[in-house]
């Protein structure tokens, strides 16, 4: 009969116990970089749910961004830059490929000085060269 007064405290302690690692501990950053940890969210800033007992988070999903005629236009300039880019480097590296594989002398400059490539340092630009034009080119 001597553990019957223990048993009720034990029961409280562990009822308190679970209460505690069922509340809610939010992290996030403030506009300085300070990590802050709390029971009740910001109500500005973005946070994440810690999960008390095994330390892992999950972040609250983002909304989707609105998609508008703005950023659809802002989206086809890009494409279109890149597409351009992508033209610019394959027309440069399928000339280089041109020199490099024709009998001309090609030079490079090394160190500030100009001289004519080993064989060796030609054959690694051919090589260079045509992983660009794999690389940007859509044709061969």
């Amino acid at each position: 009969m001597r553990y019957l007064p223990i048993l009720p405290l034990a029961l409280m302690l562990l009822a308190s116990g679970s209460v505690a690692l069922a509340s809610e501990v939010y992290r996030w950053t403030d506009e300085r970089g300070v990590v802050h940890y709390s029971d009740t969210p910001p109500d500005s800033s973005k946070f994440e749910r810690v999960n008390v007992r095994t330390g892992a988070t999950r972040s609250d999903p983002e909304p989707e961004p609105e998609v508008t005629a703005e950023t659809t236009a802002s989206i086809a300039q890009v494409s279109a830059e890149d597409a351009a880019t992508r033209a610019r480097h394959c027309d440069t590296a399928r000339r280089n490929l041109i020199a490099l594989n024709s009998s001309l002398d090609v030079t490079g400059e090394f160190e500030g000085e100009s001289r004519l490539l080993t064989a060796e340092e030609r054959q690694d630009q051919i090589d260079r060269n045509q992983r660009l034009v794999d690389r940007y080119c859509d044709t061969p």
